[in-house]
């Protein structure tokens, strides 16, 4: 769900230090605030009892003194929200504008990338602009400019919105939705000099769903990215590498056919079901809920981690010369078929007691297979060794 703009509006109260606008349960919530004045505030209050988190904040160092910040918060309600600007030792002149979006990214690291930036005297020419470095794609870029001298217009510099103006005040908010990541400056032109000062944030995007399936014939290389919802199924022949770093609830297929490496991170519940033929390598690691499955002919390695607060379970069967290993911190299972030689290490850290007075380590089981149910190998299995350790 891409990001977009709901509504925004502006006040130039002088000292009231609030404004009102209707908004929608969920959404993002941008207030800018600016007063005549050198000193800082305390966060802004609202009738619906929200938390509002800096994103920045900056004051000038030449001419009239303005200070400029910027909060962010959800909607917890939809209806009218009023949000008041906290009061500034010997500070005047106040003015706010608000801004809601919908599609922002619902974590608590939503804010991207952040910077200020003031003018060099009482009467800059500017533009006054700011560099966001290394914003994230599909991001969105809002800022706010402003003086206390007055009487100069604020343009938005080219594919940026100028969203709300008070001219009398002054200050300017502006916006834009990005696609692709990168450095962007957002800023204004200034019709006169001026002692002006911006402070501008960029914002993450929404997780969203996505799948991808690959089919790779000989030497290939796949590095998947998703976030929200996705899969990736992947049909690898050859020579192959594949990096998936996979957030929120995933699922990674992965058939690989002779030499073969592949580095799965999975964070939320996620599942990795792997076979990879030949020598290959495969590694895993998930921070939510997450299920291994493996089957692994010829030389192998196999390195899995699974630290979730959750559930976790390993599960692999194992031919010809194989080494695994499983570090397991939530609550998790190790099954494990080893046939020829082979190595496996199993840890395992129990889940806390419930307060019924139940917990305990995770059952963990390695067995072997006899050689003749493992074609084309059914020859006498020599130099066998499982070592099972349970820390």
């Amino acid at each position: 769900m891409a990001i977009a703009l709901v509504r925004a509006a502006s006040v130039y109260d002088g000292s009231t230090r609030a404004i009102t606008m209707s908004v929608t349960s969920g959404d993002f919530l941008l207030f800018f605030y600016q007063y005549h004045g050198s000193n800082n505030c305390s966060v802004p209050t609202d009738t619906q009892s929200n938390t509002w988190t800096l994103v920045a904040e900056r004051s000038t160092a030449a001419g009239t003194p303005a200070y400029l910040h910027a909060y962010w918060t959800r909607a917890t309600a939809t209806g009218s929200i009023t949000v008041t600007g906290a009061t500034a030792t010997s500070a005047d002149d106040y003015g706010e504008s608000l801004h809601e979006y919908s599609g922002c990214d619902t974590g608590a690291n939503v804010i991207d990338i952040t910077n200020t930036a003031i003018g060099a005297s009482g009467s800059d020419a500017g533009p006054a602009q700011v560099t966001l470095t290394g914003v994230a794609a599909n991001a969105l870029i809002a800022a706010i400019a402003g003086d206390e001298s007055g009487g100069a217009t604020y343009t938005a510099l080219t594919d940026y919105t100028r969203e709300t103006w008070e001219s009398t005040h002054t200050h300017a908010t502006l916006d834009r939705i990005i696609t692709t990541g990168g450095n962007y400056t957002p800023g204004f032109s200034l019709s006169a000099g001026r002692g002006w000062v911006i402070v501008a944030g960029s914002v993450k995007a929404a997780a969203s769903s996505g799948a991808i399936t690959a089919t790779l014939a000989a030497a290939a290389s796949v590095t998947a990215d998703l976030k929200g919802s996705g899969a990736l199924a992947a049909n690898l022949y050859g020579q192959t590498y594949v990096s998936a770093p996979i957030a929120g609830f995933s699922a990674i297929q992965a058939t690989t056919t002779a030499t073969a490496a592949l580095t799965a991170t999975l964070a939320g519940s996620g599942t990795l079901a792997a076979a990879p033929a030949a020598t290959g390598s495969l590694t895993a690691v998930m921070t939510g809920a997450g299920d291994l499955a493996a089957i692994l002919p010829a030389t192998t390695t196999v390195t899995a981690d699974l630290t979730a607060a959750g559930a976790g379970a390993m599960t692999a069967t194992l031919y010809g010369q194989t080494y695994v290993s499983a570090l397991l911190t939530g609550t998790g299972d190790l099954v494990a078929t080893l046939t020829v030689l082979a190595a496996l290490t199993g840890t395992l850290t129990p889940p806390a007691p419930t307060a019924g007075g139940t917990g305990g380590y995770p059952p963990v089981r390695a067995r072997h297979v006899a050689p003749q149910l493992v074609p084309p190998r059914a020859q006498a299995i020599e130099d066998e060794e499982i070592l099972a350790i349970l820390s």
